[in-house]
């Protein structure tokens, strides 16, 4: 049997024995915001009362439990030989996506696989790849749900991300119109984002229209003036020279993949807004605890660091945090709770599973590192035995920035 397939980049569709069902074909539209609601819980239970909320906002039927049901059953009709992967769970239903191919998956494992491969052709299509998914806003068919946002902000983030990455990649293959065609559809989304103007410069100039990649600098330069009142980053200024210079595109295009590796993220519109990225460090070692907050607080992206030294304060302090923290840097060798714990109840807490959470740890153990993925972790990190290697460390935890930074909150 083919696996069933789940596309929630744009309006929701299920391909399903060779057919495919759009938003209006899964029974009604009610059982169809329960298929997404389950589908982004990521393979989490969500209670009968979390769905109930989020189906009824107000006027609920006399029988919520038992609609709810019914809505079930509509689905599990439609999936047919496939009725399983909506299991029922205590007062609580679950999707097994594990079990299904969705393309949000699929998105993300092409773009950490292209950020595991070298810069070259194998790169470039598998960004190309990862973009052709990318067609539409998640769920765009529900375009004001407010369970819905967080998801939202995290993808676009990361197609732009994608973007930058396949016009850089576009740029080292001197491929100019399709380096300029990835950075304006990122500078349509941020006009701010440093890393997508910069491609635009090269890519002017590969085309051979050096007056072009001159006006590019000027426009970047001008709107981040008016919008943020600063300068343009240390990386856009190098390349403006060397342009200036009349630098081979050799020298360009290695100057462009050098700043994306060195500043992945502080030039974006969200890293240039001035908030600090909020993160929480649960250690319990005060001499390992220092060296990282040091570290961090030296990085390219502003940090401000809160430090407790144990699962249970790490768990009541987000709880009660307002606002909450950007991102949790988590060791796993904690007294009481541990950190595998630790890291199941937040994941298991609608308020807090979207935070994104680092395993920073000693361990090297594959079982240790399988169970942290397998928590819904989103990275795991060695620590370095050398205090040197902590900015190796410093620029894995600052690639989050742009999944976490929103640019609000200015004065936090």
């Amino acid at each position: 049997m083919h696996t069933p397939e789940l596309r929630a980049f744009g309006p929701l569709q299920l391909e399903l024995d060779g057919r495919v069902l759009g938003p209006r074909d899964l029974g009604g539209r009610k059982p169809k915001l329960l298929l997404e609601i389950l589908l982004l819980a990521e393979g989490h239970p969500v209670p009968r009362e979390r769905l109930a909320s989020l189906l009824w906002q107000r006027d609920p039927p006399r029988n919520v439990p038992g609609t709810i049901d019914t809505y079930v059953s509509v689905l599990r009709r439609t999936l047919g030989d496939w009725r399983h992967v909506l299991a029922t769970e205590h007062q609580a239903y679950r999707l097994a996506r594990d079990e299904l191919s969705v393309d949000l998956d699929r998105f993300d494992a092409l773009v950490a696989r292209a950020a595991a491969s070298a810069p070259g052709t194998e790169q470039r299509e598998v960004l190309e790849e990862a973009l052709a998914l990318a067609a539409g806003e998640v769920l765009e068919d529900e375009p004001y749900a407010d369970w819905l946002q967080d998801t939202r902000v995290h993808y676009r983030q990361r197609v732009l991300d994608a973007r930058v990455a396949a016009g850089t990649a576009a740029a080292t293959a001197g491929d100019a119109p399709g380096a300029l065609r990835h950075a304006a559809q990122v500078l349509v989304e941020d006009p701010l984002d440093e890393r997508a103007h910069r491609v635009t410069m090269v890519g002017h100039q590969l085309a051979g229209v050096r007056s072009a990649a001159l006006a590019a600098y000027t426009r970047c330069r001008d709107q981040l003036a008016e919008e943020l009142g600063t300068d343009p980053s240390e990386a856009t200024e190098d390349l403006h020279r060397d342009l200036l210079r009349g630098r081979s595109p050799e020298t360009l295009i290695a100057h462009l993949g050098a700043s994306a590796a060195r500043e992945p993220a502080a030039s974006s519109a969200a890293g240039r807004r001035g908030r600090a990225l909020r993160v929480l460090l649960v250690e319990d070692t005060p001499a390992e605890a220092i060296l990282i907050t040091e570290a961090l607080e030296t990085g390219a992206v502003p940090v401000r660091v809160e430090h407790v030294a144990d699962g249970e304060t790490a768990l009541e302090s987000l709880r009660c945090a307002d606002p909450r923290p950007d991102l949790v840097l988590l060791d796993l060798g904690l007294p009481g709770l541990s950190g595998h714990e630790v890291l199941a109840e937040l994941k298991q807490d609608d308020a807090l599973r979207r935070i994104p959470v680092v395993m920073l740890t000693s361990s090297t153990s594959r079982a240790d590192i399988d169970h942290s993925y397998d928590l819904h972790a989103n990275s795991y990190v060695t620590k370095p035995t050398d205090p040197d290697e902590l900015s190796e460390v410093v620029r894995a935890i600052e690639a989050f920035w742009p999944l976490t930074a929103s640019g609000g909150d200015p004065g936090s």
